[in-house]
């Protein structure tokens, strides 16, 4: 007959809360970046909005080079901010950070 090894019930409860606690703190995580990116998504598809509909009253100088400007950086945080979004919904890869949570080492 071979020998079958239970599990000790106290270390697998121990594993199981660190996991929780694990997958809590990284939704928690995640949740935050998502609402900072669309607070940030919002803002910059309001400035691109407001610029391309405002900045062809300038033509030329130094006025129209401003509004273009305001434009691109407008655009440029929208697209920084949808990256950021979906960064932070495909959340974290492994290696990238150790763990918060670990286990407490078990009695033998």
């Amino acid at each position: 007959m071979a020998n079958v090894v239970q599990p000790n019930p106290e270390t697998v409860d121990v594993l199981l809360d660190t996991t929780w606690r694990m997958v809590d703190a990284e939704a928690a995580r995640t949740d935050s970046l998502d609402r900072k990116a669309a607070t940030l998504a919002t803002f910059a598809s309001l400035l691109v909005s407001l610029t391309a509909a405002l900045g062809g009253r300038f033509e030329g100088g130094v006025a129209g080079a401003s509004a273009f400007g305001l434009f691109c950086a407008g655009l440029l945080t929208l697209v920084l901010s949808i990256a950021l979004a979906v960064k932070a919904r495909l959340g974290r890869r492994s290696g990238s950070r150790p763990p918060r949570f670990a286990a407490k080492p078990c009695e033998r």
